[in-house]
């Protein structure tokens, strides 16, 4: 749960630098409200994932989507995101957690086998393989978190 927090901390700061020039942290950045259909998101979804397996070699040509999606779930201020409901605040994590996992993969695409122990036990296309994912080691995170 710590590395799902911190891995979400640190794509918000990627892609919303914005954030931290911005006055009131109640405000959302972009003034239209935020999208809880994930119109952007389920079209890439939809274009990108058969039978719960995703084409990422496909996704990389839909890359800039992606980050405007990425983008978008940056942009949400702490006044509106208390507003929600518990679904909509669920569903809100649970897509930024699984849009944030496609960004890192498709950040090291393809993934290959590393060199290290957990290298040898894990699949050689497993998303463990990347070394920003799994673990979190010393000098890894932003200065404050």
């Amino acid at each position: 749960m710590i590395l799902l927090t911190v891995s979400l901390l640190i794509g918000f700061s990627i892609y919303s630098p914005e954030a931290k020039a911005q006055s009131d942290p109640h405000e959302r950045l972009n003034k239209e409200p935020f999208d809880h259909t994930y119109a952007l998101y389920n079209s890439l979804l939809g274009r990108y994932v058969r039978d719960a397996r995703v084409d990422y070699k496909g996704f990389l040509t839909s890359r800039e989507e992606l980050k405007e999606f990425l983008k978008s779930l940056g942009d949400v201020g702490q006044g509106e995101y208390q507003k929600w409901t518990e679904p909509e605040k669920l569903a809100f994590w649970i897509n930024a957690y699984n849009a944030f996992t496609i960004e890192a993969i498709l950040e090291n695409y393809p993934v290959n086998r590393r060199f290290s122990l957990i290298g040898l036990f894990v699949p050689s296309n497993s998303i463990l393989q990347i070394r920003a994912c799994g673990t979190v080691s010393n000098g890894a995170l932003p200065e404050g978190l």
